[in-house]
């Protein structure tokens, strides 16, 4: 039916075919947490880049998204899904931090992040509030808006520089989320 590859694919464009496991036969717990530190970075990266997102359509996808009430409905639908999308990820981190802090977890990177995931979580929920409104994206974005009546013409029309720019800003709000995981090593 299928293969997964339980590793991560770092390059683009390539097919991947996990070969056949040897066979085995061992006890194996699904509560029991091996180290985490991969698992909580992507998330919390992942995290940060649908803070990025939702901030892309707040400043940018609004002008073209509230010409009309349906649009306007769509680009609203848009933000709470997004918002939903990183509520659901924290609260899950949430339950792993849980599942993380029970007695029989014998793994210090476990223990480390149920200890220390109620600062972690203060700490992204409080960059997750800073207002969005950089004031370089809003240049951009005007600029942006002047230039194209359509979205699509507008993103395809950006010159070089402001895509640059653009891409740093919103770069630079994944990589304050990321920033959160200093938490975990205090």
């Amino acid at each position: 039916a299928g293969s997964v590859a339980r590793r991560d694919i770092t390059h683009e464009g390539h097919l991947v075919l996990p070969g056949a496991l040897p066979g085995m036969d061992t006890a194996y717990d699904p509560m029991m947490l091996g180290s985490l530190s991969a698992r909580v970075k992507k998330n919390v990266a992942f995290i940060g880049n649908l803070a990025a997102l939702r901030c892309w359509y707040a400043l940018f996808r609004k002008p073209f998204m509230s010409k009309d009430p349906y649009r306007q409905a769509c680009w609203k639908g848009a933000l709470d899904v997004l918002d939903g999308a990183i509520d659901e990820r924290i609260k899950r981190l949430g339950s792993l931090a849980a599942l993380a802090c029970e007695e029989k977890q014998t793994n210090a990177d476990a223990q480390n992040f149920g200890e220390r995931w109620l600062s972690l979580k203060a700490a992204m929920e409080t960059v997750l509030s800073e207002p969005q409104e950089d004031a370089v994206l809003i240049e951009r974005g005007e600029h942006l808006f002047q230039k194209d009546a359509d979205y699509v013409s507008a993103v395809k029309n950006m010159d070089p520089i402001a895509h640059a720019t653009l891409i740093a800003a919103l770069q630079q709000r994944v990589e304050q989320v990321v920033a959160c995981l200093s938490t975990l090593k205090e």
